[in-house]
């Protein structure tokens, strides 16, 4: 139900926006269901989390010591 309205969802929240006029959640949710959106506001809710998921970097710090210098105790 939601795959017309994709395109959409994501192009809201670029838009640059004063800090108080974000888009949230429900806010999308309003604006594609005056698109004519019949879905729930949850499954907005899940493709949004998910699509934060993908756009997060993934950040990782290796972890080198050193033999003999540095060690961990538990």
């Amino acid at each position: 139900m939601l795959g017309p309205y994709e395109a959409l969802i994501d192009q809201l929240p670029a838009e640059r926006l004063p800090r108080k006029q974000l888009y949230t959640a429900r806010k999308i949710y309003e604006t594609i269901k005056a698109e004519g959106y019949t879905g729930s506001e949850s499954g907005v809710r899940n493709y949004i989390a998910r699509r934060r998921e993908q756009k997060g970097p993934k950040v990782s710090v290796p972890l080198e010591l050193d033999p003999g210098t540095d060690g961990q105790v538990a």
